[in-house]
């Protein structure tokens, strides 16, 4: 079934233009407008925190390891979609957008491991809204440049939901390539483990009005993101002077 509302559409390409934007921004606006709570009880809540975790590196996980197993264009060129071939290899032989699967469950993943009801319950709806547009946009181009191709892609493959049929199989017949995926996941891998260094802070704080003085986390969480940051830029650094090819 194709994603064609042409209101679907539009807000796809608006959401296209500026998509490497909205985890930060939703993030930082988690922390000024929502607030933790106990969920139950203390043990219930940190069942909950730890599926979070779980599920966020998880969504991590399945970026990675698609970026790593076949190399894919529909990044964008000009804020626009773009893709001089169709990927339809590795981790995308099982389910058409493992890259938007694993953004969701990042974003289910931080809402449970935030601990904030009010926030899982607003800020989920709102990602599944804006990656389905995304892919009604990608859908629209696709069909109109590789027709034939990509309707057969769309008849063996589900849009979200993954097959693991011969997933051995299927990686067995690809090298992963380390570089490739530290390089081009860089971005999302930053934001992503910064959210899931800093939000026990802001748990402590307003579940337990624990300062940063006070807090005896604050000291990982400052060497987490002390590592993250250079980190980030060096890989950020590599990519822009091209000095790995991560094409192939």
């Amino acid at each position: 079934m194709r994603l064609s509302n042409p209101f679907m559409v539009g807000a796809g390409n608006f959401f296209f233009r500026y998509r490497a934007y909205m985890f930060p921004v939703i993030f930082i606006v988690m922390l000024f407008v929502f607030r933790p709570q106990v969920i139950v009880n203390e043990t219930v809540t940190s069942w909950v925190t730890t599926l979070g975790l779980a599920v966020t590196l998880l969504g991590e996980g399945l970026r990675f390891f698609t970026i790593g197993f076949d190399y894919i264009e529909r990044g964008g060129k000009d804020g626009k979609v773009h893709a001089s071939r169709l990927v339809t290899g590795g981790i995308y032989n099982h389910v058409r957008n493992p890259m938007y699967l694993g953004n969701i469950l990042i974003a289910i993943g931080i809402g449970l491991y935030g601990g904030a009801p009010l926030a899982f319950v607003t800020v989920l709806p709102f990602f599944v809204f804006f990656y389905y547009a995304i892919m009604a946009t990608e859908e629209k181009f696709l069909y109109g440049k590789f027709g034939e191709e990509y309707e057969a892609f769309c008849r063996r493959t589900r849009r979200l939901c993954p097959s693991f049929a011969n997933l051995g199989q299927t990686l067995s017949g690809f090298s992963f390539h380390w570089w490739r995926a530290a390089i081009k996941d860089s971005g999302t891998a930053f934001w992503t483990f910064v959210a899931l260094a800093l939000i026990p802070l802001w748990r402590e704080y307003f579940l337990h009005g624990t300062t940063l003085a006070e807090s005896a986390y604050a000291p990982y969480a400052a060497g987490i993101v002390a590592v993250l940051l250079p980190t980030y830029i060096w890989l950020r650094i590599l990519k822009k002077k091209g000095t790995i090819d991560i094409s192939s």
